[in-house]
């Protein structure tokens, strides 16, 4: 079969055929995805009553059982009490931390002879301390003060003001607040 049509109605029927077919793929893919989302949007509601229908019945072999219900009450009872114990050793303090911190305080050629420890609840402030001891040199209590205020666990520090008039072997108490 030979086409004697011009080159420029062949190309303008070609055109308007892969127009056609661009239309009639365009209309496949588009009814293709409505129909998917149609799909999953009965699935969607098919689950959700399945879902509702399986609480249900989980309702009512709970209620049916009054083992589960005991157990649940145990549950409950057990979380309250760890709740409460957490709460309690929350509001708490380490000692050690704070004695810890102490002694990286203590430069050498001071020593203590007494600590004594307060629990307080002073807006802030959770601890007071007092310590007495000896110091061989005034640089070494000069450097302890300095090494406390420096550490932010520490505040309101309190050296007597006779301790600074000894240059050696001083005998010294110091109190201050923790915050820890």
């Amino acid at each position: 079969m030979i086409n004697l049509l011009p080159q420029q109605k062949k190309d303008q029927l070609m055109s308007e055929e892969r127009f056609k077919l661009s239309v009639i793929f365009g209309i496949v893919i588009l009814s293709s995805l409505l129909s998917f989302a149609l799909i999953l949007f009965a699935l969607k509601f098919y689950l959700l009553s399945q879902l509702e229908f399986q609480n249900n019945l989980l309702d009512q072999k709970m209620f049916e059982n009054p083992q589960i219900v005991e157990l649940e009450k145990d549950i409950k009872n057990s979380n309250k009490i760890v709740t409460d114990l957490d709460s309690f050793y929350g509001k708490e303090y380490s000692l050690s931390e704070i004695l810890g911190e102490i002694v990286e305080t203590v430069p050498p050629g001071i020593s203590f002879n007494s600590l004594s420890f307060e629990s307080i609840k002073e807006g802030q402030y959770k601890a007071k301390f007092s310590i007495s001891g000896l110091s061989t040199t005034r640089e070494s209590l000069l450097e302890f003060k300095e090494k406390l205020e420096e550490n932010g666990s520490f505040k309101e520090i309190s050296f007597p003001s006779s301790i600074w008039v000894e240059p050696v072997n001083i005998a010294f108490t110091v109190s201050f607040k923790t915050i820890k």
